[in-house]
C-alpha cells in the first residue's frame, strides 16, 4: 500500500467505533459497555453498525438477547487489543518522557542479549537526556523507516540510503564449558570432538540472516574434516546455544561478541582453535536521515566505542591460549611418541596443563590491547 493510500486508510477508520468494539467484545454486553464508555446503549449500538459497515464484516452474533463474537470478530478484537496497547505504552513512554529524546533501536535476539543489554548502563550514565526502546527484530531493513532508528544486523549492508558501520573483526570458534575440559577424556584437539556433542545454532532461518560456515566449514578449517559418530544438538536463534555451552551440554561454535562477555567472566572457555576470521560480521545501520540525528550519533560514537573494547578483550583472550597451547606443545617435545619414562610428560597430562594455564590467564583478562591480526597463527592451532 501507497503512503497516500495508507494515509487515506487512516483517515476514514472510524477510531470512536474501534474504542466502542474492543469494549464490547470484551464485556459482550451493549448495554455494560454503554455503562462502562459512560454513553446510551443506542449510541453504542449505533457505532458497531458503523464499524460493521465499514469493514464489511458481521462482528457479532445477536442470539436470545446475548451477543457472541463471530469467527471475524474475534480475529478483530485480536488485533484492536494489541494496536491499542500498544498505543498505550506508546503514549505513557511519551509521558513519562518528559520532553526527552526516545531512541528506538532494533537487533536480533542473540546479539541484543549476549551483548547490546549489558552495555546499556554505560550509554545511560553518559546520555541521561536519551530514552532508548531496545526491540528484538527478525527483520531490521524493514523495520528501519517505520518503527526503529537505528540498529544492529549481520551481514553485508548495500541498500541505497543507509549507513552502516562494522562492528570490529568476527572470528569463528569452539567454546565449552569449563568443567566439560576435566577429566581424562576432555576434548583437547579438534580431532576429539569425535566424542563430543556438538552444539549448532542459528538465526538465519529466524533472522534472515546470510548463513555463516557451521561446524562443517569450521572442522575443515581445523584440518579433521571427518569427525564420525558426533553428536547434535541444535538450536534457533543462537541465543538459546549459549545457556547449554554453560550448562555442559557440549561444544558450541560461536562468534566474537556473542561469547566475548562469558568468555571474560569464565563461564565458558575456548579449548583450542583455529578461530579464522570470517568474511562477514555485524553491523551498525541506520538511515542517512536517522544519521543526522543527535541521539543517533551518541549512539552510534557509543555503540562502536563499546564494538571496539569487546574485541580487544577476546584477541587477549584468544592470544592467551595460543600461548599456553604452544607451551604444552613444547612441554611434550620429543617424548610424545617416545619411549615413556619418569621425566616424560603425557600428552594429557601437557593438554591439562595448558588448558588449567589458559583459565589462569583468563581469570586475570584487564582488556589489554590486541596485537597484530592472528589469522595465520590461528590456523597453525
Amino acid at each position: 500500500m501507497s503512503a497516500l493510500r495508507h494515509r487515506s486508510a487512516l483517515e476514514r477508520l472510524p477510531l470512536s467505533s474501534v474504542r466502542m468494539f474492543v469494549v464490547v467484545a470484551r464485556l459482550l454486553s451493549i448495554s455494560r459497555a454503554a455503562e462502562e464508555l459512560n454513553v446510551t446503549p443506542s449510541a453504542v449500538s449505533h457505532q458497531m453498525k458503523v464499524l460493521e459497515s465499514y469493514l464489511g464484516a458481521t462482528l457479532f452474533r445477536r442470539e436470545r438477547n446475548r451477543l457472541s463474537l463471530t469467527a471475524a470478530g474475534q480475529q478483530y478484537m485480536l488485533h484492536c487489543s494489541e494496536g491499542l496497547t500498544l498505543l498505550s505504552r506508546a503514549t505513557r513512554a511519551i509521558r513519562a518522557a518528559k520532553g526527552q529524546q526516545i531512541l528506538r533501536v532494533g537487533a536480533p535476539a542473540s546479539i541484543a542479549a549476549l551483548w547490546l543489554v549489558s552495555r546499556l548502563g554505560r550509554f545511560m550514565e553518559r546520555h541521561p537526556e536519551i530514552s532508548l526502546h531496545l526491540t528484538a527484530c527478525a527483520n531490521l531493513p524493514a523495520l528501519l523507516h517505520a518503527s526503529v532508528d537505528v540498529g544492529l544486523l549481520y551481514g553485508h549492508c548495500t541498500l541505497a540510503g543507509w549507513s552502516c558501520e562494522p562492528l570490529g573483526e568476527n572470528r569463528l570458534f569452539p567454546v565449552c564449558s569449563p568443567a566439560l575440559l576435566k577429566g581424562a577424556d576432555a576434548p583437547r584437539t579438534p580431532a576429539d570432538l569425535a566424542r563430543c556433542v556438538l552444539l549448532d545454532s542459528s538465526d538465519e532461518t529466524y533472522y534472515a540472516e546470510p548463513r555463516q560456515p557451521g561446524w562443517h566449514g569450521w572442522l575443515e578449517a581445523a584440518g579433521v574434516p571427518e569427525v564420525n559418530g558426533t553428536k547434535h544438538l541444535a538450536f534457533t536463534p543462537r541465543a538459546l546455544m549459549h545457556p547449554a555451552v554453560r550448562a555442559g551440554y557440549g561444544v558450541g561454535l560461536t562468534r566474537t561478541l556473542l561469547a566475548v562477555d562469558a568468555l571474560v567472566a569464565r563461564e565458558i572457555v575456548l579449548p583450542f582453535g583455529p578461530a579464522p576470521v570470517q568474511p562477514l560480521t555485524y553491523q551498525l545501520a541506520c538511515t542517512d536521515q536517522a544519521a543526522k540525528r543527535t541521539d543517533v550519533a551518541a549512539f552510534r560514537e557509543w555503540v562502536l566505542e563499546e564494538a571496539r573494547g569487546s574485541t580487544k578483550q577476546f584477541e587477549s583472550i584468544l592470544r592467551r591460549m595460543m600461548r599456553a597451547r604452544a607451551r604444552a606443545t613444547r612441554s611434550r617435545g620429543p617424548g610424545r611418541g617416545g619411549t615413556p619414562g619418569a621425566g616424560d610428560v603425557s600428552r594429557r597430562g601437557a593438554a591439562r596443563a595448558s588448558t588449567q594455564e589458559m583459565h589462569a590467564e583468563q581469570a586475570h583478562e584487564l582488556g589489554l590491547t590486541a596485537g597484530a591480526r592472528l589469522g595465520e597463527h590461528a590456523r597453525e592451532l
